[in-house]
């Protein structure tokens, strides 16, 4: 497949740079029985087949965007801090003093080699210092002359890094908007744009329907703005995410049978076989942090939809980007939760 079988015209006054007031009330588009129909996100829970179990990924958007002003009145120079470096999220968030990130940096000709300093409005120095380049990425050294912790830091000195098509810069309101409302794990520079119009409204349908819902953490990382090159799109190199799963996480999402009666004709009561790469599992304590799965699933989840833990997919779709349907019924309704991550947030 090359890139160009996707062009398509998409006006930039169909692209919303703002969020509507409500987040439930956002479209949602169901292909069913060979219909395409606009629904609104409220009408989820009666969409989904009986008895469904959701995935939601829980990780939170940082500030990622530091702004060091040389002098005043010019240009700033701009760190876009990616990902940790040789770290994993979870340890470089908590890193207390000093970290090292992988980084883009804006304006860069006007950074030489000396340190740049930021002093925040509580009193703490943050100091930056180039140590390495890799490809279009720096290695960025941050020190800082407090207790706080790196994504502490982070709260009081960055902005929230809108996607580029948004065209705009970060507004107050988008410190809770660009944020799904069961967001609480510090480590993500997007967010899983498909869980932005879930509210407690929804999950109270949801849960009145009589469907379920497990968390994991799922860090979106530098990929995410990475631009598929020209050519054929197998070439397109994917980037690791670091996903975080409990023992307890895998016991309750393979013991998810679903409707009795559908399992009986369409799927074996067993999930199917676990498989995970780079990492071992501590069946006393917790699943380490995963920097690259295999498969958590031999056949796809529905008939026709990706296996969300596949590495061809953990990137740039709707399926990394928000939630799966993850109940073992193979059902053939054919739902799709659209992303829609262009046109709407």
């Amino acid at each position: 497949m090359q890139k160009s079988d996707f062009e398509y015209d998409l006006p930039n006054s169909r692209i919303a740079v703002h969020p509507l007031s409500e987040r439930d009330q956002s479209k949602l588009l169901v292909f069913k029985e060979g219909l395409i129909q606009d629904q609104l996100f409220t009408d989820l829970p009666a969409q989904l087949p009986p008895q469904s179990q959701l995935i939601f990924n829980n990780t939170r958007v940082v500030r990622a965007r530091l702004h060091f002003v040389k002098t005043e009145g010019a240009k700033p120079i701009e760190i876009f801090c990616l990902g940790p470096h040789a770290q994993s999220v979870e340890e470089a968030m908590n890193s207390v003093h000093n970290v090292h990130f992988e980084c883009l940096v804006g304006n860069l000709k006007r950074w030489k080699e000396h340190p740049l300093e930021l002093v925040l409005e509580n009193g703490t120095t943050l100091r930056a210092e180039k140590i390495s380049r890799n490809g279009a990425y720096w290695v960025i050294s941050f020190t800082w002359d407090s207790d706080l912790t790196f994504a502490q830091v982070l709260e009081w000195a960055g902005k929230i890094p809108l996607p580029p098509y948004m065209n705009r810069d970060a507004s107050s309101d988008d410190v809770e908007r660009y944020q799904t409302v069961y967001a609480h794990t510090n480590g993500s520079v997007a967010a899983p744009t498909a869980g932005l119009h879930f509210t407690d409204r929804v999950f109270q349908s949801l849960e009145r329907a009589g469907h379920s819902k497990v968390e994991l953490t799922l860090h979106v990382g530098a990929g995410t703005f990475k631009p598929l090159g020209e050519g054929e799109i197998e070439a397109h190199q994917m980037h690791d995410e670091e996903i975080i799963l409990s023992q307890q996480w895998l016991e309750q999402y393979l013991g998810h049978e679903g409707p009795k009666n559908r399992r009986r004709h369409h799927e074996p009561e067993k999930l199917g076989k676990l498989s995970l790469d780079r990492r071992k599992i501590d069946r006393n304590r917790s699943v380490e942090p995963l920097r690259s799965i295999r498969s958590l699933h031999p056949q796809p989840l529905l008939d026709g939809h990706p296996n969300l833990f596949s590495p061809a997919r953990r990137s740039e779709s709707a399926w990394h980007h928000g939630i799966s349907l993850a109940h073992p019924t193979h059902d053939q309704t054919g739902l799709f939760l659209q992303n829609r991550q262009r046109h709407r947030y």
